[in-house]
């Protein structure tokens, strides 16, 4: 986990998980306090299939003079190189540092002076490529990723700077209480053996400085293969146009050799964990990490589970745990949680920023709030706020980018097309009893983990 902290676009470590690792509709409750009674309509999308070698791509033709697309390269995530941890992300770095035709200053040239963005990132199941730029430089867009995907400049001294920079990172980090923390649950809750284990920092640093042009190009070839896109695409451009350019990128990417397979699982039952750890760290903050693992009874509960976490912790000002933790008692910096669904495993995230002082007290406080979700459920008035935000979140619908995100979502849910314009019906329909079942489910008191780290402070017992 902790390397998708470390990407491309920022080492921002709580951002980051919500990013790569969380596979939802996340919705703006700050919107809620601003809509009332708001018509429970959804946009309609109209998207058109266009035919690839492997997996239709979904298109979604507009009047604006922008493009953005989003391919998901499935089951190629950090999961497939667990044995060479932070390897990829070592390439994704040095992708950047020139590519076919072009040097490093030329590639970041061309993509500025074109108003051209891309970003690489991965979590531990897929990788994500993100592009977005003018309508009328799609295809040099396309173009450009195309030289980046397949003919990086994996040169030894191009890999030395990037490890050198990944390692001051990682030294960095070393003094985040968060991502200290973060480390300390991962090892909590994955034994040696699971594919998203994660050596320790002491470790990586050692091993990281090994690593050859070698490692760095047999990883490489081993990405961004045409069978593993999923692509989605949004923008002012004739459908010619883009099944001709990504079906030439697909092509050209059908040279690239993986056995990576799908290997979701559903999970039985949870394994014992650990339920406290505290780490000594000299940081004027401390914070408070807490999970809740769970296991999905049924998939189609995680539209029940989303609206839970919403009104416990992942609403920002609206959710419990920020007015009755942050907002009535102001004993924390911030504090949210969200709900992590990847292939391997399920649980509710949080994170708390805290004084020292106020550790011990911030943790009863939120064994409280789950205590009493669990036992009491939601109320007909948070589902009601919780409805007005899912309608005032598919309004909000003004950029490419924000129809690509929305519509590549709806296919990591695994959603079909012909539901798409009826995605939010998952939410509108949900009862207080729906949602107080799943509650049952995935908020039990009895499955929370708490990591603190920080300064040492008076426990009283509460690690017990």
């Amino acid at each position: 986990m902790k390397n998708n902290f470390l990407k491309i676009s920022g080492l921002v470590l709580f951002a980051a998980i919500c990013i790569y690792f969380f596979k939802d509709c996340g919705f703006q409750s700050r919107l809620a306090t601003n809509c009332k009674d708001v018509e429970r309509s959804q946009v309609q999308f109209n998207i058109e299939e266009i035919d690839t070698m492997h997996d239709k791509i979904w298109f979604v033709k507009t009047d604006k003079p922008v493009f953005s697309f989003d391919i998901v390269f499935r089951n190629e995530g950090e999961k497939n190189f667990s044995k060479t941890p932070s390897l990829q992300n070592i390439v994704f770095n040095t992708i950047w540092e020139g590519a076919g035709k072009f040097n490093d200053i030329e590639l970041k040239k061309i993509l500025s002076d074109n108003s051209i963005s891309i970003s690489v990132t991965a979590d531990k199941d897929d990788i994500f490529v993100n592009v977005s730029g003018v309508s009328e430089n799609f295809k040099l867009a396309v173009d450009v990723l195309t030289e980046m995907l397949l003919s990086a400049h994996l040169t030894n001294e191009k890999i030395k700077i990037t490890k050198l920079g990944f390692i001051d990172s990682l030294k960095q980090y070393q003094f985040d209480t968060e991502y200290v923390a973060f480390e300390a649950l991962s090892k909590i809750i994955y034994d040696p053996e699971h594919p998203y284990y994660e050596i320790s920092t002491e470790d990586l640093l050692v091993k990281i400085p090994q690593y050859t042009k070698s490692d760095c190009e047999k990883c490489y070839k081993s990405m961004f293969s045409a069978k593993n896109a999923r692509i989605v695409i949004s923008g002012n451009i004739e459908k010619s146009e883009v099944e001709k350019n990504f079906n030439a990128l697909l092509k050209k990417l059908s040279i690239k050799k993986n056995d990576f397979k799908d290997d979701k699982k559903d999970a039985k039952k949870l394994p014992e964990y650990k339920k406290f750890q505290h780490i000594d760290l000299k940081n004027e903050q401390s914070t408070i990490l807490f999970a809740i693992p769970f296991v999905f009874q049924k998939e189609q509960h995680r539209f029940a589970a989303r609206c839970a976490n919403m009104i416990f912790g992942g609403g920002g000002f609206s959710s419990r745990l920020f007015k009755n933790i942050r907002t009535t008692s102001g004993l924390v910096y911030s504090i949210n949680s969200s709900i992590v669904t990847s292939d391997l495993d399920n649980m509710i995230l949080g994170s708390v920023r805290v004084k020292k002082e106020n550790v011990e007290q911030v943790i009863s406080l939120i064994k409280k709030e789950v205590a009493t979700l669990y036992e009491q459920g939601i109320s007909q008035k948070e589902l009601d706020d919780y409805h007005t935000t899912c309608a005032c979140s598919n309004n909000v619908f003004d950029t490419t980018e924000q129809v690509v995100d929305f519509i590549a979502n709806c296919r990591q849910d695994n959603i079909a097309l012909e539901n798409v314009n009826h995605f939010y019906d998952n939410y509108y329909n949900l009862t207080v009893d729906d949602v107080n079942h799943v509650i049952k489910d995935i908020f039990n008191p009895n499955n929370l983990i708490f990591v603190t780290c920080g300064e040492t402070c008076e426990r009283n017992g509460w690690e017990k």
